[in-house]
């Protein structure tokens, strides 16, 4: 760093001590429930949905959905789909 321009990202060093502050208050086993849950959570929607496939299952994952969707899938979905649900949702 001795020959660089400016100061250090200072902004970034605090936001970061601040999230990793969160983190331990909240417990990061509690942390992981809620990621896996939130996971579990959005693989079960997302197989519901018509044409759509899910990349990446590995079992012990990060909380990161992928996917490709086949849009002629999906559109024929949401033209069987009253009107009044997709204007709802």
């Amino acid at each position: 760093m001795r020959f660089e321009a400016g100061i250090g990202n200072i902004a970034d060093a605090v936001g970061l001590g601040a999230a990793i502050d969160y983190l331990d208050r909240a417990g990061m086993e509690n942390v992981t429930r809620h990621e896996v849950g939130l996971l579990d959570y959005g693989t079960t929607a997302l197989q519901r949905v018509p044409g759509l496939r899910i990349i990446g299952t590995a079992r012990e994952k990060v909380g990161v959905l992928s996917f490709i969707q086949d849009i002629d899938a999906l559109v024929a979905a949401l033209r069987r789909l009253p009107a009044a649900t997709v204007a709802h949702e």
